[in-house]
C-alpha cells in the first residue's frame, strides 16, 4: 500500500533528492518547496497547511539552512537568529499544523538533524548558531515523544552530503543520501520512537 510522504524544503538539495526518490517508488509525495512554504512565517504555514487534504503517513522536516562561519566579536546575530528560527522554531510550527493529518495517518515524524547539535558527543565547529538550532530541534523530539503519543518522532542525522550547503567535499550525494534516509525510515520500529539516529540507524548521543 502507497504511503503519503510530507517534504519540507524541497526545492533543492536533500530535500528535492527525497521527492524523487518517494515519487520514483510509487508512494505519494508533497514536495513544500522555499516558494509554496516559507517555514519562519506561522501564516505561510497555516496556507500550505490548508491546501493539503488526507493523512500523512511520513513528514519529513527537512527545510533548513546552515549559515557561515561566526567569531566574536562582531557576530552576524542576525543571521544566527534566523538559523535558530528556521531550523527549530520552523519545524516547531509545521509540527503544529500537520500534527492532525500526522495522527489520521502513521504518523512518522523525522525531523532532520545533524551531529552538530549532539552535546554528549560534541564537536566545536564555527557554526555556533547552526549547532544550537539542532540540539534544539532535537529537544523537540523528545517533547513530541513525551507528549504526542500518536505521532512517532525521530531525529536523523543524513550525514554530510554535496548540496549548495555541504559544498563539493561531501562524500556522498543528495540521491545517494536521500536512498539512506528512506531506507532507515521504512526500518523504523517502536525502539526507535524519541531518538536521535544516523541513516544506518546507529544512535546518535544527545
Amino acid at each position: 500500500m502507497a504511503l503519503t510522504f510530507l517534504v519540507t524544503g524541497a526545492s533543492r538539495g536533500i530535500g528535492a533528492a527525497l521527492a524523487t526518490a518517494i515519487a520514483s517508488r510509487g508512494d505519494k509525495v508533497i514536495a513544500l518547496t522555499r516558494n509554496e512554504l516559507d517555514v519562519r512565517s506561522v501564516e505561510s504555514v497555516r496556507a500550505a497547511r490548508a491546501r493539503v487534504s488526507g493523512a500523512i503517513d511520513v513528514l519529513i522536516n527537512n527545510a533548513g539552512m546552515t549559515g557561515g562561519p561566526q567569531r566574536a566579536p562582531g557576530m552576524d546575530l542576525e543571521r544566527a537568529a534566523q538559523i535558530v528560527d528556521v531550523n527549530a522554531l520552523g519545524c516547531l510550527r509545521v509540527y503544529d499544523a500537520f500534527a492532525d493529518l500526522l495522527r489520521q495517518g502513521r504518523g512518522v515524524l523525522v525531523n532532520v538533524s545533524s551531529e552538530a547539535g549532539s552535546l554528549g558527543a560534541f564537536r566545536a565547529s564555527s557554526k555556533p548558531e547552526y549547532a544550537m538550532s539542532k540540539a534544539a530541534l532535537n529537544a523537540l523530539t523528545l517533547w513530541i515523544a513525551a507528549r504526542d503519543p500518536e505521532v512517532f518522532p525521530v531525529s536523523l542525522h543524513p550525514g554530510w552530503t554535496r548540496t549548495a550547503t555541504g559544498g563539493d567535499d561531501a562524500p556522498q550525494s543528495a540521491a545517494e543520501t536521500a536512498e539512506k534516509m528512506l531506507a532507515a525510515i521504512d526500518a523504523l520500529g517502536p525502539m526507535h520512537r524519541g531518538g536521535f539516529f544516523d541513516t544506518a540507524l546507529h544512535p546518535i548521543a544527545w
